[in-house]
């Protein structure tokens, strides 16, 4: 490589990226092209995707947060659009996934459906679902494209609206995906993958605010609540998950289904403080299912994070092949 990082000898290990210039990167969005009321918000973002690259292992190649969007419009945005039968929980995003881009395709019959498109905004076919009874769920975000796009992850002024703890733990998170796919060579499960990266957003934001501000400050000690509170919440959504499972297959009428989902959702929005219904439950389980093993795996290796992400790897691409492997080296 043209300039390494100090750490380059651990880096190495977990980042098996094309040659690129750290330095560069790292200097990106350049000040002259972020607004004035904004660079400093951009120079956190830098430093957390410093710490994460040069601490945590992260792929230093990453293209993630290197671009600056003066609107919200300027930027890429992708919609997903979730849809489910009131009767019907996915395990999975891939269970009956369909993908579209340009046409509009409507499906009467269709179980279970995941749409996204980085063109349509999905509005005729999230009002064609609901009209037709089906659970739907919108999410549209500028905050994450893919890695290797000319597009990549934009900074934009929404983005700047969360908190610093948020922000932090979405650049930690985008940039985790695209470091277990340098590293692992291959897109793991997104059970694993997702609740991989949570824990390590979450667990890397404490560790940033711990390293720039202090184990006594405000922001590292409601960075671990944050976490703690994530986990709660995490085992709660899959008990939830779980037990309407159980119901969608308990041979009861579908009247009856209804009226009994209603009280497992009053539950969750006690959890959640929002309403929710099958398509909102499908689109969090992916982060949540594994969340706890995740966080068992970094304890085993020390609370290494860098050393945790350094152990996967190796983690098969099968989802169940993957938990074995992750349960072998918490033993």
């Amino acid at each position: 490589m043209d300039k390494i990082v100090p750490l380059s000898i651990l880096l190495a290990g977990i980042s098996a990226c094309a040659p690129c210039d750290y330095t560069k990167l790292s200097k990106l969005p350049l000040k002259s092209s972020v607004l004035e009321e904004y660079r400093d918000d951009v120079t956190f973002i830098k430093d957390v995707r410093k710490f994460g690259i040069e601490q945590l292992g992260l792929n230093q190649c990453t293209q993630h947060y290197t671009t600056f969007k003066k609107t919200d419009g300027e930027a890429r945005t992708l919609y997903r659009l979730f849809v489910t039968k009131p009767t019907v929980l996915p395990n999975s995003w891939e269970e009956a996934v369909h993908y579209f881009a340009h046409l509009t395709v409507f499906r009467e019959d269709i179980p279970a459906g995941y749409f996204w498109s980085y063109e349509d905004t999905l509005e005729d076919e999230l009002r064609y679902y609901t009209k037709e009874g089906y659970d739907v769920y919108s999410r549209n975000t500028a905050d994450f494209n893919e890695p290797k796009s000319k597009h990549g992850s934009s900074l934009t002024p929404s983005f700047f609206t969360s908190s610093k703890e948020r922000q932090a733990e979405v650049v930690l998170h985008e940039i985790c995906h695209d470091s277990l796919e340098e590293s692992t060579g291959t897109h793991l499960s997104e059970k694993v993958n997702e609740a991989f990266c949570t824990m390590f957003g979450h667990v890397g934001v404490a560790e940033y605010f711990k390293s720039r501000k202090g184990a006594d400050s405000g922001e590292y000690k409601e960075a671990l609540q944050s976490l703690a509170d994530y986990e709660e919440n995490a085992l709660k959504i899959s008990g939830f998950y779980q037990r309407l499972q159980d119901l969608y297959h308990s041979g009861k009428s579908s009247q009856q289904i209804r009226e009994d989902r209603k009280i497992i959702f009053a539950e969750v929005k006690e959890v959640l403080g929002e309403e929710v219904n099958n398509a909102n439950l499908w689109d969090r389980f992916p982060y949540v299912k594994h969340f706890s093993l995740m966080l068992e795996l970094y304890q085993s290796q020390n609370n290494n994070l860098l050393q945790t992400l350094r152990v996967m790897k190796d983690c098969p691409n099968d989802e169940e092949k993957a938990l074995q492997f992750i349960s072998s080296l918490i033993k």
